[in-house]
Parts: C-alpha cells; sequence; structure tokens
C-alpha cells in the first residue's frame, strides 16, 4: 500500500488524533408525504467523527463567497463514516451551536482529511 492509496491517511489517523475534538456531523433527509395534505418527513442521522475549526485567513475572506463569520473545518478522514457533504450540518459534542457546510469538502491528496467551509 503506497502512501497515497490511504497509508498516509492511516498513518495521519494515528499520530494526530489527541489533536482532533468529538463533532458530529448531521445528515437531514427529507421524504415525501403519502399524502399531500401532510408535511413531509425530516430525519437527521448522526456520524460522530474528529475534527478541528479555525477561521479563515483574512487574505482567504472576500465578502462573497467566504464572509468574516465562516469558519474552516478540518475533517480527520479516518474518522468519519461519510464524506462530509454541503448542507450536512456540524456539531461539536457538548455545544449547542451547529454549522451548515456551504461549500463543496475538499479532500487533501494524501486522503487523510476534508476540509469545509461552514457558517
Amino acid at each position: 500500500m503506497g502512501l497515497l492509496d490511504g497509508g498516509m491517511k492511516k498513518i495521519i489517523g494515528d499520530a494526530l488524533p489527541f489533536l482532533f475534538y468529538d463533532f458530529t456531523i448531521i445528515r437531514s433527509t427529507t421524504t415525501a408525504p403519502t399524502n399531500p395534505w401532510e408535511n413531509p418527513t425530516v430525519t437527521e442521522a448522526q456520524y460522530p467523527c474528529k475534527a478541528i475549526i479555525t477561521q479563515f485567513k483574512y487574505h482567504e475572506i472576500d465578502g462573497e463567497k467566504i464572509k468574516a463569520e465562516d469558519h474552516k473545518i478540518v475533517f480527520l478522514a479516518d474518522s468519519v463514516s461519510i464524506s462530509p457533504a454541503v448542507d450536512d450540518q456540524v456539531q461539536r459534542v457538548g455545544d449547542t451551536r451547529r454549522y451548515l457546510i456551504v461549500s463543496p469538502v475538499r479532500k487533501d491528496p494524501a486522503g487523510a482529511t476534508f476540509t469545509a467551509q461552514v457558517r
């Protein structure tokens, strides 16, 4: 197994778990009602993961795509069972605030982390 075939993902996952906090990825799915007079049903599935949250650097903020109140979340790929996606919500364990993923999630070339822009 080469480093870019998942070897680096395992190395980083084994070496750095103490730097990452416990988070939960929350994915909502909407099911259409069987009766047109009823409301659709929304269900939330929760997926535990390890992540860190940080702010964007000043030169990255443009006021349109990346706003001053946006944050960057880096997920440890070895800790997630799903790939984070746009419209997923992220919540730190023990916190009430939820962050919404607002742009496509990027995976680093080694496959060790996912990076998401959240509001």
